[in-house]
């Protein structure tokens, strides 16, 4: 959730930037030997590459982390009432993570009160 929201705030705040920018070049005008489509130019292709790749990776990154969880605690609940246990192997194979990650996300959503403490997990 932090890479996500981090990522939307970056995405923001260049935004934000890009526009002060431009709206000082359209009142001050352009440098001298410069034309304003050089400027735009240069203020966007820049932007894109500082604030516009890290947030856009972030927001993608998080998003896909956030869709990855729902699908492990859904599964969870899914196996906790067909066979009276949860197993992690059998998530793995269906989010496409190793044990690792899965067991991580189980220990949240137990934390978080999504999966019932009572829940055996293999």
């Amino acid at each position: 959730m932090v890479r996500y929201v981090t990522g939307i705030v970056i995405l923001c705040l260049m935004t934000l930037s890009l526009l002060v920018q431009m709206i000082r070049i359209a009142l001050t005008g352009p440098a001298p030997g410069r034309s304003v489509v050089g400027h735009v130019f240069v203020f966007l292709f820049s932007g894109a590459l500082i604030a516009g790749l890290p947030g856009g990776l972030l927001t993608y990154f998080g998003h896909r982390y956030l869709k990855r969880r729902r699908l492990v605690v859904a599964e969870a609940r899914k196996l906790a009432e067909d066979e009276g246990k949860v197993d992690p192997a059998k998530l793995c194979a269906k989010a496409g993570l190793d044990i690792f990650q899965v067991r991580k996300m189980l220990s949240w959503a137990q934390r978080k009160g999504q999966i019932p403490a009572s829940f055996e997990i293999l």
